[in-house]
């Protein structure tokens, strides 16, 4: 937490060009930011420390603390004010809150999935008993396969919620990733097929194993390449590519998944990891938010871009160093 060099001010016309013409604070802030720091000392209505936006060069607006009091220097009237980057300090309260939050959706997720599953498991059992009735047939027969299939939707949504609010729990061991992309994309080849897609896998051949959870990574890639197969048309196509790349010193395995679909909206990229955030009609907004929690329990990171004439690109960096929290 960094001290920024403290304020001395003095008259209204100082005040404005301090604050206004230099540029130094948000547009927004800078009328509460002036009645503050010109603001009666014995006014116990007015705060004497208090928050507002500082302005960079870059056009970044950046949470500052500005703590402000009367002083005499030879013999004048000054407001001495401390300013104080808290950044930091906003981050963590961010971050304390979230936790806070999904703790609770956690608790609720954990009486619930009890509650649901268990009919769930018997709605389950008797429409496959109904199913192996030779008496149902036609639309009769058909309204029969829709139950079950949306039976199954309704248990992976649950999964997917318990997988979010559970901490998550790695067993590591050494883990070859360009193994886990072929079982993945094998997986779903089936799906893929359905809609006449392609998957083109282009594979490091000297890609490094890497000390990991095997089957944390093959859900990551396994929602990516579904992720994928919702984005795309039929007959469309998606491209999965392995590597090494060095970023800060540190060596990652990079797993980066693309596609051709018609991409994903500059202005909705910085929410799409964000928990129960979706633009898809049958969607939980937990897919992609499950994907960041796995790979960041491993320490690594994930991050998204537009494709260069269409779609959408995800990369998966996974540390090659160093052993993953247990």
């Amino acid at each position: 937490m960094s001290l920024l060099p403290g304020l001395l001010l003095k008259g209204k016309n100082e005040n404005k060009y301090n604050l206004e013409r230099a540029g130094l604070v948000h547009k927004k802030d800078q009328t509460a930011l002036r009645k503050r720091v010109i603001r009666n000392p014995l006014d116990s209505t007015v705060p004497a420390v208090f928050e507002y936006r500082r302005l960079r060069r870059d056009g970044r607006a950046l949470p500052t603390e500005m703590g402000c009091r009367p002083s005499r220097f030879e013999g004048r009237e000054y407001t001495l004010c401390i300013v104080r980057d808290i950044t930091r300090r906003v981050k963590l309260e961010k971050k304390s809150r979230q936790m806070e939050r999904m703790a609770y959706i956690g608790q609720i997720t954990a009486s619930l999935s009890h509650e649901i599953r268990n009919p769930l498991s018997s709605i389950k059992m008797n429409l496959q008993i109904l199913g192996q009735n030779n008496g149902f047939a036609g639309n009769d027969e058909k309204r029969l396969q829709i139950t079950q299939t949306e039976i199954q939707r309704l248990e992976t949504i649950l999964q997917q919620l318990l997988d979010f609010a559970k901490p998550i729990s790695l067993a590591p061991g050494p883990v070859n990733v360009n193994d886990v992309v072929n079982f993945c994309v094998n997986l779903l080849d089936v799906k893929f097929r359905k809609i006449q897609a392609s998957c083109r896998v282009d594979l490091d051949s000297s890609l490094p194993d890497i000390t990991a959870d095997k089957a944390k990574i093959e859900q990551v890639v396994i929602n990516l390449l579904l992720n994928a197969l919702d984005s795309i048309r039929p007959a469309g196509n998606v491209f999965v590519c392995t590597g090494v790349q060095t970023q800060n010193r540190k060596t990652f395995v990079s797993i980066r998944v693309s596609d051709d679909g018609d991409g994903i909206p500059p202005e909705l990229i910085p929410h799409i990891f964000e928990p129960f955030y979706t633009t898809k009609m049958k969607g939980t907004g937990l897919g992609l938010a499950n994907v960041k929690q796995m790979v960041q329990a491993h320490d690594g990171f994930v991050h998204v871009k537009a494709g260069k004439t269409c779609g959408t690109v995800f990369e998966v960096c996974l540390p090659c160093e160093g052993d993953v929290r247990g």
